[in-house]
């Protein structure tokens, strides 16, 4: 084989040692952005953060909250 030949190899197969840090930092960023948001929320409302709901699970949700406290109320 030549010479450029097996440098080539030897630089394709070092390839993933530049790609990986990046690939972790990026991951790690997009994981941490939706962990903190919900924690975040928590902190702020002292609710868990609920995501995807629409009107009607919101009336549900409002609905028994006052039916739990006129529950406890008795």
């Amino acid at each position: 084989m030549p010479l450029c030949t097996l440098r080539r190899i030897r630089l394709a197969s070092m390839a993933w040692a530049e790609v990986v840090p990046s690939l972790v930092i990026v991951t790690v960023a997009v994981a941490s952005m939706g962990l903190l948001q919900g924690v975040f929320h928590r902190l702020a409302t002292g609710e868990r953060r609920r995501v995807g709901q629409d009107r009607w699970d919101r009336l549900l949700y409002e609905r028994d909250r006052r039916l739990e406290a006129e529950r406890v109320g008795k």
